[in-house]
């Protein structure tokens, strides 16, 4: 099985990106083959509701997106972190997640949806405030709802007021190592939340 994980983070060694690399690192000791896609370096311009995309399974814009959406709808699963900018996803990651209304339009158009697989998120903010991360895991619900993700968002990772600290903390590990546990348990059997 492949997760594809995506970062979001244009720092590949913050700490969204690290708590990544940890959980990625349990599941690849479980057989999962990995493949990392950092938004930051990939080319994908955002989407602009041009209605391209409605009638076929591609895009206007002829861009690193082309290469992502076959491996998006197989994978086993799909896992993505990133840093909480204003209180929502950076503008690459938000571009990539955007540029998936071409799997929507597809799924609306078959009235099918591609193979059912797992959704993680880890999520990072400097501070803490109310709601600091909700934008962000409504994004990622219509996310991994169009992608036909089961995900549960009381297990995703948050980790706020990461302002001054040295790493990820000590434990951020042991609930990464459970995690990827939960990630070997089969079928996906966490239904839909409603958006």
């Amino acid at each position: 099985m492949t997760v594809v994980a995506l970062y979001g983070s244009p720092h590949r060694r913050g700490f969204s990106s690290a708590l990544h690399d940890i959980l990625l690192e349990r599941l690849a000791s479980s057989g999962w083959t990995i493949r990392r896609v950092y938004a930051y370096d990939e080319s994908i311009a955002p989407c602009t509701d041009c209605g391209f995309c409605r009638d076929r399974f591609e895009c206007v814009h002829r861009d690193a997106m082309e290469s992502l959406y076959g491996p998006l709808c197989d994978a086993g699963a799909i896992t993505v972190s990133s840093p909480v900018y204003f209180s929502s996803f950076p503008g690459q990651l938000k571009n990539l997640i955007d540029r998936c209304q071409v799997v929507w339009e597809k799924n609306r158009r078959s009235g099918g949806m591609p193979a059912r697989k797992r959704g993680y998120l880890i999520l990072t903010s400097g501070r803490s405030y109310p709601n600091v991360f909700s934008p962000s895991i409504i994004v990622a619900r219509h996310f991994f709802n169009t992608m036909n993700c089961a995900f549960d968002e009381g297990e995703y990772f948050l980790l706020p007021d990461t302002e001054g600290m040295a790493g990820p903390p000590p434990e951020s590990a042991s609930r990464l190592e459970e995690m990827a546990v939960k990630f070997g348990q089969s079928p996906p059997d966490i239904p839909c939340r409603s958006l």
